[in-house]
């Protein structure tokens, strides 16, 4: 691996200090995670109930005994005894997460600190080092030294990012973090094979969690052979395999089970929304519902995802980043809060004027609905909601103000950029692949 400073130079790498707006980032989300931290709730009990099966020699992603079980196993002729706390919740994230986990798990042990504070601060890491590659990948974007600056800071600051990775401690900003890292190495290219360890890392995403299965294709497409496009897409499978492999071959159909279990919960989106009408004035946080939308709703999803790819093909590698999640925002009606990130660093490199009002109603909505349903998370406490002066059914109303208008704005952003596409990099050189450049797809 050849390694240039010129190449590292004229990718930004060098230049300018986005190291500042990192400390920045780092001070204010390992803050948040130490007013936050307390006991376990919402994802991170699960995250901790994973850990300790990891750790007891159990298979996290078989199905647990129940902790209602008798003593008499009917039929057995055996007696189970319950010499340790069973716990009883299923994983459905990839192994490379529980990993993560486990070790936050044996620092809890070694310190006597809480895991959640540790799993919080794991987070929080990693959604600091995104404010750097935000930077980067401004650059990319032909933003110059301030506007790149600009862009790093909005991001270590962003209140919405701080609420997913500092309060509610979900992995979506490391897996959205290493996508971004992945996207500005192939966009870059500071050394020879940079796109190809940009595909290692998205394999180190997938796993951990696989969003970045909806940014595969994009960004495999920006080679022009499809030779090259598979041996691009190969790097990103060693990383999965080497962490899923065991489990598929010790229980391939436990696992399959439990990775059929994973899928968005209705927090937002269109049925979010319903949920909170529904929930409108009500003295307490309601119970979301889910509905089955029918077998034909994923391939529907699907087919309106491939038309915005379609639609935003011409255009720099982050536009289309951005195309593509905000017709999944606006077409799965299943987003779970954490979702509502995604978007943000790839909008912030852009430095898009939609973003700061879809970070405001972001922000607002999250903090409400953590309020509403999840004020361990806030607090640290399972049941304590940070006393604001707000009462409840208020809440239900601020919650679903916010939630209409991030559709809102979701959607005019959508319409704009459908009138007026970004193609505002395509003065590139064509067969040029370099920073922001169009993918070389064949029409």
């Amino acid at each position: 691996m050849q390694f240039s400073i010129l190449n590292l130079q004229s990718a930004g790498f060098l230049r300018p200090p986005f190291w500042c707006s990192f400390v920045i980032a780092l001070v204010v989300r390992f803050a948040c995670a130490w007013v936050s931290h307390g006991q376990p709730v919402a994802d991170v009990d699960s995250f901790w109930q994973w850990a300790n099966r990891f750790d007891a020699g159990d298979n996290p992603y078989s199905l647990p005994p129940s902790i209602h079980d008798s003593a008499d196993a009917p039929g057995s002729g055996a007696s189970v005894v319950f010499e340790r706390p069973v716990f009883t919740v299923q994983a459905n994230y990839p192994p490379l997460w529980i990993h993560f986990c486990w070790a936050c798990l044996k620092l809890s042990e070694w310190t006597g600190l809480s895991f959640d504070l540790f799993i919080k601060l794991l987070v929080s890491l990693f959604d600091a080092a995104t404010t750097v590659v935000v930077g980067y990948l401004a650059v990319a974007c032909e933003a110059n030294a301030s506007e790149a600056r600009k862009a790093a800071f909005f991001y270590a600051v962003n209140p919405a990012t701080i609420l997913v990775a500092s309060f509610h401690a979900q992995n979506d900003p490391v897996v959205i973090g290493l996508v971004a890292w992945a996207s500005w190495l192939v966009l870059a290219r500071p050394f020879r094979q940079a796109p190809e360890v940009g595909m290692l890392l998205v394999g180190a995403s997938l796993a951990i969690k696989p969003i970045a299965l909806l940014y595969l294709p994009v960004l495999v497409l920006q080679v022009p052979e499809w030779s090259r496009r598979v041996a691009w897409g190969g790097f990103s499978l060693p990383p999965p395999l080497f962490f899923w492999m065991p489990y598929l071959l010790h229980s391939p159909t436990e696992v399959i089970d439990a990775l059929r279990s994973y899928r968005g919960v209705p927090d937002f989106g269109y049925i979010g929304i319903y949920n909170s009408w529904n929930n409108l004035g009500l003295g307490s946080a309601g119970i979301p519902v889910d509905y089955d939308l029918g077998r034909a709703y994923w391939p529907f999803c699907v087919f309106v995802l491939g038309l915005a790819w379609w639609r935003f093909r011409k255009v720099g590698l982050v536009e289309q980043l951005v195309a593509i999640t905000l017709a999944l925002y606006l077409v799965y009606g299943r987003l779970a809060a954490q979702y509502l990130v995604w978007i943000i660093p790839f909008a912030a490199a852009l430095r898009s004027p939609q973003l700061r009002r879809v970070t405001v109603y972001s922000a607002l909505a999250l903090l409400a609905f953590y309020q509403l349903h999840h004020p361990g998370i806030l607090s640290g406490a399972p049941s304590d909601r940070v006393p604001m002066g707000i009462r409840i059914s208020q809440w239900s109303g601020i919650f679903l103000f916010a939630h209409v208008m991030l559709y809102i704005y979701w959607f005019r952003w959508m319409v704009d950029w459908l009138k007026s596409p970004p193609y505002r990099h395509r003065t590139q050189r064509e067969g040029s692949m370099g920073p922001c450049s169009p993918s070389l797809v064949s029409e």
